[in-house]
């Protein structure tokens, strides 16, 4: 081998070997650091099981990632006022989101450092490697005014899911050149960059109702064996921080188009967007753009 070729190869090797994963930097004295431990819910013993990851996202943008340190601890500090999404992973398990939300620690407590310690975040073995990994969100840490100190809320399936969200609901129906009517059983899928979060079913009629949680981006799927799909995204990141009891409600229809033979090919057809309207201060709905 040449040795100008030996040198270019050890240069593309430096370079490759010398970049960094983005990491999370301590801002201040004044903000809010966190540890905590990533532990496995196996079911059963398996065997080479590597270091988990730890992704923290602020508005979708990656701001660290790594794997955590000895017996699977982490220690991570966040800036006041902002929203940050802590991802744990892992290969051949199921992932987690906690919400870590700065956004409401009162400015005369803004000059003190804050501590939250001891949080366990939990991972499912996958049933097999073929499953598709979930990516589950589970609670959000934030500043209880009443406590004068960060506090952490589960966030529980459905309507039960606490600290702000919005319903969707309608009914899927199914269209062809001599009918139109409810779809039974059609399925309608969340998804968040393409992990799915949850699945429900139409009832007898074609009714569906889907709680869709806050500060993110997700993708609903609705579908039927014989039709061709349909694509709503959803944004629910300038929804208000409430937490009142009645939470917004979309109320859309989704019609479906039959294909013409069983053997037709599935088209998936983005239908628009759902997000919350700042300027009248409530839910609402736009189509997708011409070139979309």
């Amino acid at each position: 081998m040449r040795w100008w070729l030996v040198i270019l190869l050890m240069g593309i090797v430096l370079r490759v070997s010398g970049q960094q994963q983005p990491k999370l930097q301590s801002t201040s004295m004044a903000e809010l650091s966190m540890d905590g431990r990533v532990v496995y819910t196996l079911g059963k013993r398996i065997k080479n099981v590597q270091d988990p990851t730890i992704t923290v996202r602020e508005s979708g943008k990656i701001v660290h990632i790594g794997t955590v340190g000895k017996n699977h601890f982490f220690e991570l500090p966040f800036a006041f006022g902002k929203v940050y999404e802590i991802t744990a992973s892992q290969i051949n398990f199921h992932s987690k989101t906690t919400v870590v939300d700065t956004r409401n620690v009162p400015k005369e407590y803004q000059e003190y450092g804050f501590e939250f310690g001891g949080f366990q975040i939990d991972l499912t073995l996958k049933n097999s490697v073929l499953e598709t990994t979930k990516n589950t969100l589970t609670g959000r840490i934030y500043f209880d005014t009443s406590a004068g100190g960060f506090n952490y809320e589960i966030f529980k399936p459905g309507k039960e899911i606490l600290n702000g969200k919005i319903i969707l609901s309608g009914t899927v129906i199914g269209k062809s050149k001599s009918a139109t009517m409810g779809i039974s059983q059609a399925w309608v899928i969340l998804k968040e960059e393409g992990a799915i979060l949850n699945t429900v079913r139409s009832d007898e009629v074609g009714h569906f109702e889907l709680a869709v949680p806050q500060w993110r981006d997700f993708e609903i799927t609705f579908g039927k064996i014989g039709f061709h799909t349909k694509v709503l995204n959803v944004t629910t990141k300038d929804l208000p921080d409430t937490r009142q009891s009645n939470y917004p409600e979309y109320k859309l229809e989704v019609d479906l188009l039959l294909k013409t033979t069983p053997k037709e090919p599935t088209q998936s057809i983005n239908f628009g967007t759902i997000y919350y309207d700042t300027k009248i201060k409530d839910l609402n709905f736009k189509k997708p753009e011409k070139n979309e």
